[in-house]
C-alpha cells in the first residue's frame, strides 16, 4: 500500500474539480483547465471551435431567459391540467422572452460589427428556435389531450357548486332571521 504525504499545511486537501474541462491530456490525465464559459470543454479541447462556442453562447443566452422566467409570478396549479397549462403558459413566455432577446441582439447587430456579432445572433436564433419548438410541441399536447375542455369543465363544475351555495345562503336568509353573517358561516360550514 502506498502511503500518501499529507497536505501541506495552509493547503487543502486535493478534491477532483467537477467545473474542469477533463479531456484527456497527451500525457493522459484529464485536462484541469476551465471550460469555456457555457461549455464543457477548455479552449485548447475544442471550445474554440465555432460549434461549440455557438452551443456554449446558446447555454449561456437560455440560463439568462430561465432566470427571468424564474423571476416572474408564475402560481403553480394543483390540478394535473391546470399544471399542464401552467408549463405550456411558461413554455409559451419563453418563447416570448426568446423572441424579445432574438430582436434585441439583431438590432445591436446591424449597428456593431457583424463579424464579431454573428456568434450571439446564432446562439440567439439557437434558443428562439429551441423554445419554439417547445411551446409547439405543449400546444400540441394540450389540444391532442383536449385540456382546454377539461379546464372548462372543471370551472363550469366549480361556478356550479358557487352558484348552489349562493342560492342556499339566499334561501336561508329569506327563511331565517339569522345575520347574514352567520348564515354565511352556516353555508361555509355545511360545504366543508
Amino acid at each position: 500500500m502506498a502511503k500518501t504525504a499529507p497536505p501541506k499545511q495552509g493547503h487543502a486537501p486535493s478534491t477532483p474539480h467537477t467545473n474542469r474541462c477533463g479531456a484527456k491530456t497527451r500525457s493522459g490525465k484529464p485536462c484541469k483547465q476551465r471550460p469555456i464559459k457555457g461549455g464543457k470543454r477548455c479552449r485548447m479541447h475544442g471550445g474554440a471551435e465555432p460549434h461549440a462556442r455557438r452551443a456554449a453562447a446558446a447555454n449561456v443566452l437560455e440560463a439568462k431567459v430561465r432566470g427571468q422566467l424564474t423571476r416572474m409570478d408564475i402560481t403553480p396549479a394543483d390540478s394535473p391540467t391546470q399544471q399542464l397549462a401552467r408549463i405550456v403558459g411558461e413554455q409559451v413566455a419563453f418563447l416570448d422572452l426568446a423572441r424579445a432577446k432574438l430582436a434585441e441582439v439583431t438590432d445591436s447587430w446591424t449597428r456593431a460589427n457583424p463579424i464579431t456579432g454573428a456568434e450571439e445572433v446564432r446562439a440567439a436564433v439557437t434558443v428562439y428556435e429551441r423554445a419554439l419548438d417547445r411551446a409547439h410541441k405543449g400546444l400540441a399536447d394540450m389540444v391532442r389531450l383536449g385540456i382546454q375542455d377539461r379546464i372548462a369543465a372543471a370551472n363550469q363544475l366549480t361556478a356550479q357548486t358557487y352558484a348552489a351555495a349562493l342560492a342556499h345562503m339566499i334561501h336561508l336568509a329569506r327563511t331565517t332571521d339569522d345575520p347574514p353573517e352567520q348564515i354565511i358561516l352556516a353555508a361555509i360550514g355545511e360545504d366543508q
